[in-house]
């Protein structure tokens, strides 16, 4: 999963616990590690099946996951850039319903937030209130978002 937290970038692998702590997969986080870096700048993190059974985290994700394979057009993301431009957040609702307007489901918003492009806090329960943002590949000039 790839997720974008200002102008950081992490790739994170989640593992079951008993296969991350296994030496063979120490060897092969610490080798992909600094080819992730190198390619992409980002970070390689490792996150256990212990570490996001914890909610809503794990409820989030399951349901941004059904959205994996929705890739974001190129039109898409210019319309999203363009819709956060001069706004540092919104509710889900208000973006899904701008998209709309557009012709674009709600889905491509669920898919814009598991692709990195616009964020929400994962520790909060994703809903139509969730305050959401455009992330450091819309907004290099964000640093932090504050709501609510």
């Amino acid at each position: 999963m790839r997720v974008v937290r200002g102008e950081r970038i992490e790739i994170v692998e989640v593992k079951p616990e008993e296969k991350a702590l296994e030496e063979k997969w120490q060897r092969l986080f610490r080798a992909v590690a600094p080819i992730i870096k190198a390619e992409t700048g980002g970070d390689f993190l490792v996150v256990t099946d212990k570490q996001i059974r914890i909610e809503p985290k794990l409820t989030n994700v399951k349901v941004l996951f059904r959205y994996s394979r929705l890739v974001p057009s190129t039109n898409l993301q210019v319309r999203s850039f363009e819709i956060f431009k001069d706004i540092e957040f919104m509710p889900l609702k208000e973006f899904i319903g701008i998209l709309q307007e557009h012709g674009y489901g709600p889905e491509s918003a669920y898919a814009l937030i598991w692709h990195g492009l616009i964020a929400f806090n994962l520790n909060e329960k994703i809903g139509l209130e969730a305050p959401v943002w455009a992330t450091g590949a819309f907004r290099p000039d964000l640093k932090e978002v504050h709501y609510g």
